[in-house]
């Protein structure tokens, strides 16, 4: 699937940085950290560390990345009822 100018938009935009994005980044941050902790620990030096800290670090980046361009915040409009109620306007 090609992105659409919406897409890039939202890929290339800057961060989001309000109270409800950060304190839910931060959760993904201390979850993924505590995580980290056990890989390290179990199976400390191993090429399997060193691999599954990567794909950690990676999910993280991801996980970050869709808070800030697709998280919406309990006291915001969804994006989809927004969309349905413009539709249904036009169709006035």
């Amino acid at each position: 699937m090609h992105p659409t100018s919406r897409e890039i938009e939202k890929r290339f935009a800057p961060p989001r940085t309000d109270e409800n994005h950060m304190a839910l980044k931060t959760r993904i941050s201390d979850t993924a950290a505590d995580l980290a902790q056990l890989i390290h620990q179990t199976m400390p030096g191993s090429d399997e560390e060193t691999e599954a800290l990567g794909y950690l670090e990676a999910a993280v980046l991801w996980a970050h990345a869709g808070v800030d361009r697709r998280y919406v915040a309990p006291d915001e409009p969804h994006p989809s009822v927004v969309g349905l109620s413009l539709a249904r306007f036009n169709q006035l």
